[in-house]
């Protein structure tokens, strides 16, 4: 779940990750709520037609006693009045939504939540399909080109919390140094990370959309959520099983559903309030985070294009502890299946806490200036293993 900004900005187009004081709102890995404007006219809308129901009802009860009809036919009409409360409800919520499309995230049926999709328009400035905020290079590969697919969470996305970044972002700033493929290659990258997820959901979104970009080069970049405390892992409420998936595709469309969901999921939030105890498994544990590396490490093998992990700088001390156990397992996974390991962790936090400060927005987010270091950070690692090199300049 996410904390949605105000949704009256047109060029809202990415949401905080997590805020570090609301943990809580985890507690099933689930996917962002609709905004605050939307649950308020579903329930509004709910009153209003309830009412009417209400109010039929009772003067279809006066006409009954005068024209004395059977109880099969009002039995039939009580029906009739609850089959169209829910008709009309829906009907409601969907155009409601349809008007007001500036919700950043929708249900994915697969990963809980993914970016929603969206045609270019005048007040917008990035067009988002297939779940992803960056599709520069949506279309078939051409020659000569090395594609490199980042995946990870919001640190990877956003400049200043709540703005997608675009080119802003480490990922896109890295396409625009001095570097060529191992071949010479024009570098492509695409920005696939999606603020809140974890290695699990990174390894769907792979698995179901990001092979059909066909990378050469996958960098994944995760961590951070996978440590947040919640009441059941991840992996125990997203799958890509098709049997859940036709499901959740079939439920996701039901606007009255995600409305009834998202009220579900503040009272969990509640209740996780009241009960700190009940948060007692991470999202994604260090072990289950090493069967998602190689898992993709495995995906790599079969589909042509090399695993990369980036191990996330923090700004503060507390946030590397706690994220440890999770760079010491991507040291492991690395070390077995010969992957690259992007160290942008140590280097960031062996600076003065000043210089350090100068990059982050907050305890994870990074300025553009964050941004630019961990591109060049990424590029001379790149670099080093051999996947990048300086492209000389033209005599």
């Amino acid at each position: 779940m996410l904390l949605l900004a105000d949704q009256n900005l047109r060029d809202f187009l990415l949401v905080h990750g997590l805020h570090a004081l609301l943990p809580h709102l985890f507690v099933t890995g689930n996917r962002p709520v609709p905004s605050s404007d939307s649950v308020s006219f579903g329930l509004a809308s709910a009153l209003v037609l309830l009412l009417c129901a209400l109010l039929a009802t009772m003067r279809m009860k006066r006409r009954e006693r005068v024209a004395n009809w059977s109880p099969a036919w009002m039995r039939a009409w009580r029906l009739a009045v609850v089959l169209g409360f829910f008709v009309i409800w829906e009907a409601c919520l969907q155009v409601w939504s349809a008007q007001n499309p500036f919700e950043a995230y929708v249900a994915d049926p697969v990963t809980f939540w993914a970016a929603r999709p969206m045609p270019v328009a005048s007040q917008l400035s990035v067009q988002r399909l297939d779940g992803l905020f960056d599709t520069d290079y949506s279309s078939a590969k051409e020659p000569g080109r090395y594609r490199i697919m980042f995946l990870g969470d919001s640190q990877a996305i956003s400049v200043q919390p709540h703005r997608y970044g675009g080119p802003k972002t480490y990922p896109k700033f890295l396409a625009g140094l001095e570097y060529v493929g191992p071949n010479g290659e024009i570098i492509e990258t695409i920005n696939a990370a999606i603020s809140g997820y974890t290695s699990w959901q990174g390894l769907l979104l792979l698995r179901n959309l990001g092979l059909g970009y066909h990378p050469d080069l996958v960098v994944a970049a995760f961590g951070y959520h996978d440590s947040v405390p919640a009441i059941s892992s991840d992996s125990q409420v997203m799958t890509d099983d098709p049997r859940i998936h036709l499901l959740r595709t079939w439920l996701y469309r039901s606007r009255i559903y995600l409305l009834i969901r998202t009220l579900a999921l503040r009272q969990q939030s509640f209740a996780a309030d009241r009960e700190p105890g009940r948060l007692n498994v991470p999202r994604v544990s260090a072990s289950e985070y090493e069967t998602n590396l190689r898992a993709m490490a495995e995906l790599g093998r079969q589909n042509g294009f090399r695993l990369a992990v980036l191990l996330e700088p923090f700004r503060d001390a507390h946030v590397g502890v706690a994220t440890r156990k999770y760079r010491e397992a991507a040291c492991r996974v690395a070390d077995r299946e010969g992957l690259i390991v992007l160290d942008v962790f140590t280097p960031v936090a062996a600076l003065d806490p000043i210089e350090r400060e100068a990059l982050f927005d907050d305890d994870i987010h990074l300025k553009a200036a964050g941004h630019r270091r961990v591109a060049h950070l990424v590029a001379e690692g790149l670099s080093a293993a051999g996947v990048l090199r300086k492209d000389p300049p033209e005599p």
